[in-house]
């Protein structure tokens, strides 16, 4: 680990105080100088390491006024699906991911979605553009509604699907690195061509 680098002069440093970058993100100028107060040093030296501290706050300020901050990484929800019986080997399918309160059964996931669609379509809007599937619900139910239901939907958009035996394999050579852009053997579906290409699964219809 690399050790940060020391903010002061061999002046301050001999007087016995130590200060560091990562510290100065933290503390305030009044805060040091009571500390160094509470420690009894002496005036010079305390002007001392006032002076450096300055310094060294306006140089960081400068080196640091004309770049721009990294953007933020964008993330997306993945189940992991524990497979040993190869049970879902063929599947393709898509999921989502709800919540409810942690003392109700999940077996009641399935009615609160249905009692929050019910809710909407008995709305103006909902009679001019009624739910009627799951994923519809799922993706455009207000917070407001399934709350009433006990009900928070965590992804809005469907979610990938990976299944796992949930085995670490001892042999890298048959590991995939997905780091390295290589698709899952055990992916689900078809891979989008891009973030938000997958759909909700439509209602099959049977004669």
């Amino acid at each position: 680990m690399t050790q940060p680098r020391s903010c002061l002069s061999e002046a301050a440093r001999s007087a016995g105080a130590g200060c560091y970058h990562w510290i100065m993100e933290k503390v305030t100028i009044p805060q040091v100088v009571e500390a160094i107060k509470a420690a009894k040093v002496d005036m010079e030296a305390m002007k001392a390491i006032i002076e450096k501290l300055q310094e060294q706050i306006k140089t960081a300020s400068d080196a640091n006024a004309g770049e721009e901050p990294p953007p933020k990484q964008k993330k997306q929800h993945v189940v992991v699906v524990f497979d040993p019986d190869d049970r879902f080997s063929g599947l393709e399918v898509t999921a989502a991911v709800v919540q409810i309160p942690e003392t109700e059964s999940p077996a009641t996931v399935m009615d609160r979605i249905f009692s929050s669609a019910y809710d909407f379509n008995a709305t103006r809007r909902g009679r001019m553009h009624p739910i009627e599937t799951v994923g519809d619900g799922l993706g455009s139910l207000s917070k407001k509604i399934t709350a009433e239901h006990d009900l928070w939907i965590t992804t809005k958009e469907p979610v990938q699907v990976v299944v796992s035996n949930n085995q670490i394999p001892k042999d890298q050579a048959n590991h995939i690195d997905h780091r390295r852009g290589t698709k899952s053997r055990w992916l689900l579906g078809q891979q989008p061509d891009k973030p938000g290409g997958f759909e909700w699964p439509r209602p099959s219809h049977r004669d």
